[in-house]
């Protein structure tokens, strides 16, 4: 299929009306698929990404910028220099993203291009200005700066070779800059069309190694006992108390996720590497989604197993709508959010969209609701996805205080649970989903959250084998992979 735009003079009209000209050449994606294609631009790159939804997957490496954060403040690293600034990583997307936008009337997949990256949990400290334990080695959030994205249409059965060039505002002389997007989608094509190179792995280990946690099963029960008094008390309605579970894996990480993948089949997956850390799983919700000025909220609380058939998931979707403590839970829970959208929307938008759904999803059957508005003067889609951050799904509600109960509680940080990944291209559009099942790989050690959510009714005795419930299914995709099954 042919490129476009197709001339020079094509895209120098398009420099006209944008400061990101797209070079996308589309082919078949008949040979092509995600995984493969992940593992072909990946090799050998210390930072990465997939992204995979029903309609859309995207790939990308390579990064032109990786902005950290960590204590604090932010590092910034591009190929030729490295700088630090005490601002937050959101600010300083910003400031790396200010004055880009695409060409007017230029029509692309959801993601493009821009930054993707991951606000972890001990971003509250700056979002919420709540206090949090202190602060190691492990990251607040990263965002990567690509401007080489690879979007599968699954519908389309298309796959889209995007290089996005920056032109910084010039309208002329930009013949190198076309040349080097056309280099550039030349060596991608080079790379899909080379073999599959499998990650290595570490030879399997005689039996799994043992998951450890400094959160005792008994520490786990009396912190247990004592939110419980809290909401008793009224200080709360209800709290997602997790606990951190390590140990070592011979397995490649994207191993984990394509065994993950497999099992636990969810309607966003993801997976991030960024140097020694990779950060994988599933997102059961949108978090934020912005398009121009136009935000989208979804609430996703209470949920079903799905049936063998579709007369077991019709009763299981009619049982949820008659349910009252889930039609409870998600009144109060849609009720924060529309709060927290009012922080950020133009007076007098907020709308609600979708009330009280049963959505259907690979593995659930879930009760959404949809809170729509426009976003007000002076704010933009991070202001957006920052407003509900962290999600009231996994904290609990009120927010504030269920956050202080978290931080006096958890003996250990929660770094990637309950964070979001987040995609925010040239023009400002963001999407972002919660990281509801997240498994974090740091060299080879592999850390899992198991997580219990609290209320006035919740027994603590069982709260610990309930926890453990929660990440069965991330524990078997470790020992999947480990034993050659990713």
């Amino acid at each position: 299929m042919s490129l476009r735009p197709a001339t020079y003079a094509e895209f120098l009209e398009l420099a006209q009306t944008g400061t990101v000209v797209p070079l996308v050449k589309t082919i078949s994606a008949d040979v092509h698929t995600a995984v493969a294609a992940y593992l072909k631009l990946s090799a050998g790159e210390p930072e990465s990404f997939l992204f995979e939804t029903p309609k859309f997957s995207f790939v990308g490496a390579r990064p032109f910028a990786v902005v950290e954060g960590k204590g604090g403040g932010v590092e910034i690293r591009r190929e030729d220099a490295t700088a630090s600034s005490s601002s937050h990583l959101l600010d300083a997307v910003r400031r790396e993203l200010r004055g880009e936008l695409h060409p007017m009337n230029v029509v692309l997949p959801p993601f493009s291009g821009g930054a993707v990256g991951f606000l972890a949990h001990e971003a509250v400290r700056w979002l919420c200005n709540v206090p949090v334990r202190a602060a190691d080695s492990t990251q607040d959030g990263t965002a990567m700066l690509f401007s080489t994205v690879l979007a599968f249409d699954h519908a389309q059965q298309t796959l889209s070779i995007i290089v996005s060039v920056r032109t910084e505002g010039r309208t002329k002389k930009l013949e190198a800059d076309f040349a080097a997007g056309q280099a550039e989608i030349a060596r991608v094509e080079r790379l899909l069309g080379a073999a599959t190179v499998e990650p290595a792995s570490e030879p399997p280990a005689v039996s799994p190694a043992k998951l450890v946690t400094i959160f005792s099963p008994n520490l786990f029960r009396k912190a247990a006992e004592d939110v419980k008094q809290a909401t008793l008390a009224g200080d709360v309605y209800r709290v997602t108390l997790a606990q951190r579970l390590e140990r070592h894996t011979t397995a490649h990480p994207f191993q984990i996720y394509r065994a993950l993948r497999r099992l636990e089949p969810a309607p966003m997956m993801f997976f991030l590497a960024s140097g020694e850390t990779s950060i994988f799983g599933t997102g059961s919700e949108s978090l934020a989604t912005c398009r121009g000025r136009a935000i989208e909220y979804r609430v996703g609380v209470g949920s079903r197993p799905r049936g063998v058939n579709d007369t077991e998931d019709e009763l299981a979707a009619a049982d949820l709508v008659a349910d009252e403590a889930d039609i409870a839970a998600h009144t109060i829970a849609l009720d924060t959010v529309r709060s927290e959208t009012g922080s950020v929307a133009a007076p007098g938008s907020v709308e609600i969209g979708a009330l009280m759904k049963p959505e259907v999803q690979p593995s659930a059957i879930r009760l959404t609701s949809t809170v729509q508005a426009r976003l007000g003067d002076g704010k933009d889609s991070l202001d957006a996805m920052a407003a509900w951050f962290p999600s009231a799904a996994l904290t609990g509600i009120p927010k504030l205080p269920a956050l202080r109960l978290i931080n006096a509680y958890e003996p250990s940080r929660r770094h990637h649970f309950g964070g979001c990944v987040f995609f925010r291209d040239f023009s400002g559009n963001l999407d972002a989903c919660i990281a509801s099942r997240v498994i974090e790989v740091v060299g080879r050690r592999v850390r899992i959250y198991a997580s219990a959510e609290i209320g006035p009714d919740a027994i603590p005795e069982k709260l610990v084998a309930e926890s453990a419930a929660t990440a069965r299914t991330l524990v078997a995709a470790v020992d999947a992979a480990e034993r050659g099954g990713g």
